[in-house]
């Protein structure tokens, strides 16, 4: 995951996500269910999703380098 300080708002819920769903995955894991895989799996995306640059804060010399 990418540090908290370079995310936007999006990005930030990415974070939110992952950590919610690997409190799932924990509550899945202890209740012996196979649920906790689809929960890990999501986890994982979330967390790994923050690195795409839709979810990173632009500065200005960035947003103007892209026209």
């Amino acid at each position: 995951m990418l540090p908290w300080r370079y995310l936007n708002f999006k990005g930030k819920a990415l974070i939110v996500a992952c950590i919610i769903n690997i409190l799932c995955m924990i509550v899945f894991v202890q209740a012996q269910s196979y649920m906790c895989i689809f929960s890990g799996v999501m986890a994982m995306v979330c967390g790994l999703s923050t690195y795409n640059k839709k979810y990173q804060k632009q500065s200005a010399g960035d947003i103007n380098n892209e026209i």
